[in-house]
């Protein structure tokens, strides 16, 4: 990570770095708290809602919390797995609304 990116691109390279198939969504704290050192707080959570704005993040609500994630990590493995049929219910609206 070079010194002449904004927070959007910081946010978007830590989600990259750290994102896992067991643990693809985090919080805005985590993110906040990864980049307290070098931007203020409120510029991080506009980049991480201006990310979700653009596409480039997603939004995942378990329905008492909401944290975020890659687009591209978007389940499949739990899909394919047949984990949680909620997560099954999400990708079919997902790609329903794709088309």
């Amino acid at each position: 990570m070079s010194e002449g990116e904004g927070p959007q691109q910081k946010a978007l390279e830590w989600f990259q770095q750290h994102s896992k198939e067991d643990k693809p969504h985090f919080y805005m704290k985590d993110v906040v708290k990864a980049h307290a050192d070098v931007f203020d707080k409120r510029d991080i959570q506009k980049a991480m809602r201006d990310c979700a704005e653009a596409g480039t993040l997603t939004y995942f609500s378990t329905g008492s919390t909401t944290s975020r994630e890659l687009p591209q990590e978007c389940h499949v493995s739990s899909i394919k797995e047949g984990r949680s049929s909620r997560i099954r219910m999400r990708a079919r609206a997902q790609s329903a609304l794709a088309c």
